[in-house]
């Protein structure tokens, strides 16, 4: 299955992203609760685009990653001014690693 997603089609992968909840390239908060399959998936998907940037040109950092961050620390900065608890993600060490 994780061989179709993977072998498919730019378009694909960002409409699959998307019904997962995690769409790099979307607007809005980074969801805190995600499962560890869910990130795998994703992190494959952008350390792929992440090769084939590298292989096209010398920018490591693509569009996709750098949003992922940026989304990611202003939810979690915009949790903490709400003084809300901040939900632990599933994987976030996962999460970290890939980056």
């Amino acid at each position: 299955m994780l061989n179709v997603i993977f072998d498919s089609s730019d378009d694909f992968k960002n409409v699959f992203l998307s019904h997962l909840g995690l769409a790099p390239l979307d607007d809005g908060p980074w969801p805190l609760k995600v499962s560890q399959r869910c990130l795998s998936i994703l992190a494959r998907v952008l350390l792929a685009r992440q090769q084939k940037a590298l292989q096209t040109n010398t920018e490591m950092d693509i569009a996709e990653c750098v949003k992922v961050w940026n989304r990611l620390i202003d939810t979690l900065g915009d949790s903490c001014l709400m003084e809300e608890d901040v939900p632990i993600m599933q994987g976030l060490s996962q999460f970290i690693l890939v980056y």
